[in-house]
Formats: C-alpha cells, structure tokens, sequence
C-alpha cells in the first residue's frame, strides 16, 4: 500500500478507525470467533454501536442519502428489522448475519461520500494483512487436513476446531472468489510484494477448499478480470469459446492436474461434466450434491410460481420451511419468500452498486461489471444475503480498493 499521509488523525476519527477494524474482525475472522466463543455477536454490536455514535459525531447528526447504493441497503435492512419485530416468518433467526451484509454498504459510504480517504486507506491496510493471513491458514489446513473447509457435517469437527485454525469456509471462498478480479486490478497499479502474496494465497485457497461453485467463479474472473484489467478487447464470446475449445481438448491432463490437486473438487467436476454433456446421468451423481441441488432450485421456482406477486415471506429456518423453499439460491429462494418485488429489489441494488463504483472509479468500470457478473452467477446458485463475509468483501473492500487507487493516483 502506499505511502501514508503525514497529517494526524483527530482522536474521534481514530476512535471510528478502531470501532470499525474491530467490527468487521469479530463478524469475520474465525479465530476472533473462536476467542469471543458466543459472545462474538455482542461484541460486534457493541463494536457497531460505536462506530456509529463516532460516525454521527464526524458527520455532525447529519444522515444523507446521496447516492442509491446505501438507500437500498438501508431498505434491505429496514425491513428485515421490521419483520423480526413483528415476529414475521422467522427473520429474527437471520437478522444478525443478514443487517451485517448490508451494512457494509452504509459504512463504506461513509467514508467515500466524506472523503476520509486516510481513514479507509488504515482500515482497508488492516483488513488485507488479516485477509492474507486467513489465505495462508486457510492454504496450511487443507494440506494438513484434505477439504477441511468443505468438512463440517461429515467428520466430528466442529466450528471450534475451524475457527481455532483459522480456516476459511464456505462464505470466505465465496468472497474471495468474487472479489478476485478487483485484487488483480489492485496488482496492476501497484505490483508489489503484498499485492502479489493476496492474488496468489486467494487462488490457491479457493482451490484447495474443494468449493465447485467458488472455483469455476475463479476461473471465469481470472480470465475476464485479466480482459478487463489488461484494457484489451476481446469479444466475451470469442473468450468463452476459447477456454471451453481449451477445456475440450485438454480436458484429460485438466482433470487428471485438477485429482492431484484436490480430489474432491475433481469429482464435482465429474458429476458437472456428466450432467452437461450426458443422456443418462445418474451414475456421475456419486454424492448425489448436484442433482439434489437442481431439485432445490426448483422447489423455489415452483413455489415462486404458485405465489409470484408476495411470495411466503421470510422464511429461513428447515423447521418453518418444512421443504417448501430449497435453500441454496439467493435469487431462487428470495423469489419464493418475497415474489416478484424481490427480482425488482435486487436489479435495483445492482443497478445502484454499478453506479456508486463508476462515482468511485470510472478507471476500473470494466473489473465492476466482472465483478457483478460474478456475484450475480453466484448469487443465483448459492445463498449469500446472510454471510456478513460476503458482504465485507463486495460491499467494503471492493469499493475500498477501488477507491485507494484512485486517491493514490490524484496525490
């Protein structure tokens, strides 16, 4: 990272940098989980509590609006918090993970739209040395233990063990695997050691966690990030039927690299292939994950169809969902539980989400659409609304990044 300025920092805007750090610490981190045990929740109330009496003091009690970009997630969250108080569904069982996505959106407009660029440089400063970290400890505990990220359910280990060991799982791989294109973006302007050491530990773990989903994600935003970051034009479909021409014709030696590598992402891959390209498609079903994930979707759909205007409401929990609702897409699932207005919702986010980041950087508006491509695609196939990593990685550090380099380039 560059150099920092020399001007001091007031004692409440050093209060606000240390209330932030240690929210998005504790609602992140798994050894920070694993110190705080169930305490990490208040904890992080108490972090965001701060942060926000701060916040008003900096900002003198004034509370704007500018852009849409924090309106929707103000939206988001607003009505979350009305349904838990109602007792609508069973929002109170998500209202934690599901108010901390969004408001990643609400503090990194803080400190853009108020131009506390020294402020966000600290935090984003922060927040990369602890992400390389959990990259490396991540990497160490999948050698030492094939897939462990992928294991809760299927051994006696429990969170403890992966919090202990810092291990990054599901909605990690997932942030990372989406935000991957913004790191190479970062790598190009400032090709350091530093840079280099977070675009590499990321792949890697993605890999090595054994996440199918996370791990195609990778490959396609390694590709198009490099387009996007690189400012060549190639068509979009030209590279799509490059990589699956590369993909056929070497696809042997690319499974037999990927079972070396990590064995069960392979037979995922298998199962993948077998379903795409096969009449008959049962024997690839070894764990039977993929066809059953189809048969989730949908579910969704049918319940979406059957309820298209209002949809069921905020069901989240198997015990209230009784098998109605599948479960493992965001935008399936949302189209269920809310209808049509969820559709309308969620184009307006990313609507607003491109827009805030071209405010931010019109340099970087070509990595944005990759990046909302991915997380779409994403989003569509796995839950994501009520990861508070998710919601760190695309709705913070993105923008964050972003923003650096912009200030790093104007002083």
């Amino acid at each position: 990272m560059e150099k920092m300025s020399c001007k001091k920092i007031s004692i409440i805007h050093g209060i606000n940098i240390f209330f932030a750090c240690c929210y998005m610490i504790v609602f992140w981190v798994p050894f920070i989980k694993y110190l705080t045990g169930s305490f990490y929740q208040h904890i992080g109330v108490c972090c965001l509590a701060g942060w926000i009496i701060t916040s008003l003091l900096i900002e003198g009690y004034k509370i704007t609006f500018r852009y849409s970009f924090k309106l929707c997630a103000s939206i988001y969250i607003f009505f979350m918090v009305c349904c838990a108080f109602l007792g609508i569904g069973d929002a109170q069982s998500v209202i934690m993970g599901y108010s901390a996505f969004w408001f990643f959106a609400i503090m990194i407009s803080f400190y853009i739209d108020k131009k506390l660029n020294r402020e966000l440089r600290i935090i984003i400063t922060v927040m990369f040395v602890i992400i390389i970290i959990t990259n490396f400890t991540t990497i160490f505990a999948n050698i030492r233990y094939s897939n462990i990220s992928k294991m809760k359910g299927y051994t006696l280990l429990d969170d403890q063990i992966y919090n202990r060991l810092n291990v990054g799982k599901y909605d990690y791989i997932t942030a990372l695997s989406i935000s991957y294109p913004v790191f190479m973006f970062l790598h190009a302007k400032r090709q350091n050691i530093c840079c280099a050491m977070l675009l590499v530990s990321s792949a890697v773990a993605v890999v090595l966690s054994g996440y199918t989903i996370a791990s195609i994600m990778l490959l396609i935003g390694i590709l198009f990030g490099y387009i996007a970051v690189s400012g060549k034009k190639y068509s979009p479909y030209i590279c799509v039927i490059a990589i699956s021409v590369f993909l056929c014709i070497f696809s042997s030696y690319f499974l037999n690299l990927l079972k070396g590598i990590n064995n069960h992402l392979y037979e995922r891959i298998q199962e993948l292939i077998g379903f795409l390209f096969t009449e008959s498609v049962g024997g690839y079903f070894n764990s039977g994950d993929l066809q059953g994930r189809v048969v989730e979707y949908l579910r969704s759909l049918r319940v979406f169809e059957n309820h298209i205007f209002w949809g069921l409401g905020p069901i989240y929990s198997d015990i209230t969902n009784a098998g109605r609702i599948g479960m493992h897409s965001q935008i399936f699932d949302d189209m269920a539980r809310y209808g049509i207005v969820s559709v309308v919702l969620f184009a307006a986010f990313l609507k607003s989400y491109y827009h805030y980041m071209c405010h931010v950087s019109t340099e970087s508006i070509k990595v944005v659409k990759v990046i909302l491509f991915l997380f779409s695609i994403t989003a569509l196939l796995n839950p994501l609304f009520t990861s508070a990593t998710v919601g760190f990685m695309f709705l913070f550090i993105i923008p964050g990044i972003l923003n650096i380099v912009v200030c790093a380039k104007g002083e």
